[in-house]
């Protein structure tokens, strides 16, 4: 299963599948392998795909109407649809259920950046910086709120903190559609250089 959760960073959706397939079939009552799956199709731009993988885990494991992974997984499919009003809908769900998440929260606040609610995407980085007086937030998740705001200056600044804090969320930069916008930008193609992704 962690196999088959690595799979997609690199950007092999296909071998991740099958993976996922297969832990489907080892473990049929587990709700994690089909919400995994739901994370693939995100990964891979099929949005539409993985909206209907949760809805499917959810009616198979009806506990799931609960899970903060669940509501994470909608969010950023409708996020990457554009349907903006419902990805802070599910969004907020997740944040809701587990506020001290800070990733969820940094994604909260991408959404927001994105949807022109510029007034909640800032006040979500100072939630962050908050929490980070009492734990470790890590700057990846602050740079997730800049790059929803398109403030790439301050989005590079603090991936270039991730990196050097060897944060394990840069494992998601060659393949999450998050980082769509800064993506052509000379400063990210130099992150994923340096971060020497295997093939």
């Amino acid at each position: 299963m962690d196999y088959a959760s690595f799979l997609p960073f690199l950007g092999r959706f296909d071998e991740a599948r099958a993976e996922i397939k297969q832990a489907q079939e080892l473990d049929p009552l587990s709700s994690f392998p089909y919400l995994q799956m739901g994370v693939i199709f995100v990964m891979s731009h099929q949005y539409d795909e993985a909206i209907e993988q949760v809805r499917k885990t959810i009616g198979i494991f009806p506990a799931e109407d609960r899970s903060t992974f669940a509501h994470f997984i909608l969010g950023a499919s409708y996020r990457g649809k554009g349907m903006f009003k419902e990805a802070i809908a599910e969004h907020e769900k997740a944040v809701a259920l587990l506020p001290e998440i800070p990733l969820y929260l940094g994604h909260l606040g991408n959404t927001y950046g994105l949807a022109g609610k510029k007034a909640p995407a800032l006040k979500v980085i100072e939630q962050l910086k908050e929490q980070s007086r009492r734990k470790y937030v890590a700057p990846y998740d602050i740079a997730l709120v800049y790059i929803g705001l398109g403030e790439k200056d301050q989005a590079f600044a603090w991936l270039e903190k991730a990196y050097q804090a060897h944060s394990n969320d840069m494992s998601n930069l060659k393949a999450d559609p998050t980082f769509d916008p800064i993506r052509s930008d000379p400063r990210f193609q130099d992150l994923l250089r340096r971060m020497n992704f295997p093939s």
